[in-house]
């Protein structure tokens, strides 16, 4: 137990909410205009194509601390993003030319055999999904 008045500093007395407090919110998210509010609504239409939120977050991050990177790391980071997309591209073609000439019957096996050899394997090392 640590000392009195030092229990902050060992992380004990943390403050917890209680569930039955209600939050505090902020009055400046309840004051956006109408305007606001439907540009706020357009964009967030935006994340309903897959991986569009995650692309804009991770933008928006590298924007912020894209003065940390020097030359280099943009070439890596650029060519990283270029060698992703090609990569992609023809993994969904080769994906899109094996289900238009064998359907999607043998993907459902493999996708069938991969999961219980991932369950046996899960089970076989004692850890858990």
């Amino acid at each position: 137990m640590a000392p009195p008045g030092n229990q902050a500093a060992n992380g004990e007395n943390k403050y917890q909410p209680k569930y039955w407090e209600k939050p505090v919110y902020s009055t400046q998210f309840f004051n956006v205009s109408f305007a606001g509010a439907l540009l706020i609504g357009f964009v967030q239409c935006f994340s309903m194509v897959p991986g569009v939120s995650r692309a804009a977050a991770t933008g928006y991050d590298l924007l912020k601390t894209s003065s940390h990177f020097n030359n280099g790391q943009w070439t890596l980071l650029i060519s990283g993003g270029l060698v992703a997309f090609v990569s992609a591209m023809v993994a969904v073609k080769a994906f899109i030319a094996f289900v238009s000439r064998y359907g999607f019957r043998h993907f459902g096996y493999y996708r069938i055999v991969l999961g219980l050899f991932f369950l046996a394997a899960s089970a076989a090392l004692g850890t858990s999904l």
